[in-house]
């Protein structure tokens, strides 16, 4: 459709109610609230590693709960350059 070719008799001034624009408004907000919610789902076997971990004498339940403290409260800084070292420690660690 040509918009430059619209006459001012085709063009509708039809608007919305209220009720209308508030049931779009609520179509809106629930698809941002979804789409802003991810949900996860761990198998049983990631369970079960999960389980042995923190039952693990290496676990350490206080520096966990400091570090979700930190991340929450957005103070935990990662460094990309350590962590990409790390990967590459770990990867040279399996291929060998």
């Amino acid at each position: 459709m040509d918009i430059n070719k619209v006459h001012p008799g085709q063009v509708s001034e039809r608007r919305l109610d209220k009720p209308q624009e508030r049931q779009i408004e609520d179509r809106q907000v629930d698809q941002e609230e979804r789409s802003s919610r991810a949900e996860v789902s761990l198998s049983d076997s990631a369970k079960s590693l999960a389980r042995a971990n923190t039952d693990s004498p290496h676990f350490d339940a206080a520096r966990v709960d400091a570090i979700r403290q930190a991340i929450a409260q957005g103070r935990y800084h990662v460094d990309p350059e350590r962590l990409a070292e790390r990967f590459i420690s770990l990867e040279k660690q399996i291929n060998q």
